[in-house]
């Protein structure tokens, strides 16, 4: 098990101006934190401190590859990740995290950095993650295009609709009642995602340190339902 230990940093022992740390993080690292969106990987980090006579400026830049399933066959694909995050510290009588700026007790004097480097490598992990071309677990995909194939032999006969997938349902509707062409709603849909996107985001950028958190781990237990839906063959809206 990986000590987090090097993760801790004086910050009453930092002196002013550009100190600089560097972590290499493994398997190990991954599974001391044990969050929910990555446990494997290989990440450089760099963490630049400069020290005023008030505040510190940490300057993280992250670089490497993570261990995510595939979208489509949920096998573990690694995934380039990039990164440059920012935090302001100052040191008050009780820790505290408002948006960007920390708070760090000032008897206490330290500052744990090991879960904001792993927050900032989860969400720098593009929202649709798939094998190149070919690559995907072929038995996997034999599986999904046999069900696609029964599913279309049902003829007419309507199955329930797993819930999973009804904001899809809602979209259909919205097209339906537009009557758009199948290239407008192609350009809609994407629009409508992309917003929804842009929306969580800042939303996530936003909210304090700790709602992040939550959003990351909130993020990761959509996409499980959304693999569930697909193992568990649950009909997406036609």
């Amino acid at each position: 098990m990986c000590s987090l230990e090097s993760f801790k940093i004086d910050l009453k022992g930092l002196k002013e101006g550009e100190t600089i740390f560097k972590y290499d993080l493994d398997n190990a690292y991954f599974e001391a934190v044990d969050g929910p969106e990555v446990r494997s990987g290989a990440v450089e980090v760099e963490l630049r401190v400069q020290r005023t006579s008030e505040y510190f400026e940490l300057n993280f830049h992250s670089e490497g590859t993570v261990n995510v399933p595939c979208d489509i066959c949920l096998d573990d694909m690694e995934q380039p990740v990039s990164s440059d995050n920012r935090l302001t510290v100052k040191f008050g009588e009780e820790y505290s995290e408002d948006d960007d700026l920390i708070t760090v007790e000032r008897d206490e004097g330290r500052l744990d950095v090991s879960w904001f480097i792993y927050e900032f490598i989860a969400l720098s992990i593009p929202i649709k993650h798939v094998h190149a071309p070919g690559k995907c677990n072929p038995a996997m995909i034999k599986a999904l295009e046999e069900h696609s194939a029964a599913r279309s032999s049902d003829g007419d006969e309507e199955k329930p609709v797993d819930p999973r997938w009804s904001e899809l349902e809602k979209l259909k509707t919205i097209f339906k009642r537009q009557k758009q062409k199948p290239k407008d709603c192609l350009s809609t849909f994407v629009s409508y995602r992309f917003a929804y996107i842009n929306k969580t985001l800042s939303r996530c950028c936003s909210s304090t340190r700790r709602n992040r958190r939550d959003w990351v781990r909130r993020f990761s237990q959509t996409r499980n339902s959304v693999c569930e839906a697909r193992l568990q063959g649950g009909s997406r809206p036609r």
